[in-house]
């Protein structure tokens, strides 16, 4: 949960710059890309891709484990509502 929230922080972090614009064409958006800053040749909106994706697998490996607990408990006695 704590490496979702941070992955999350991040891609909002990235998110908020507002680089593209889907309003616009693909060669005048390109125009707003800024330096590669990580490994010198990634952007910030290629990072935002990474991070947010990196927090959608982490949110689905908390559902996936969420009832884990409920493993050896007969079906009949698992309260639902």
């Amino acid at each position: 949960m704590v490496l979702a929230g941070i992955t999350w922080g991040g891609a909002m972090y990235f998110f908020l710059f507002r680089l593209t614009n889907w309003v616009d064409t693909p060669a005048y958006s390109r125009e707003g890309n800024e330096h590669c800053f990580f490994l010198e040749f990634y952007d910030q909106h290629d990072v935002w891709h990474m991070m947010s994706a990196c927090s959608m697998f982490f949110n689905f490996m908390i559902l996936f484990t969420l009832d884990d607990d409920l493993f050896c408990v007969p079906r009949a006695d698992i309260r639902v509502f």
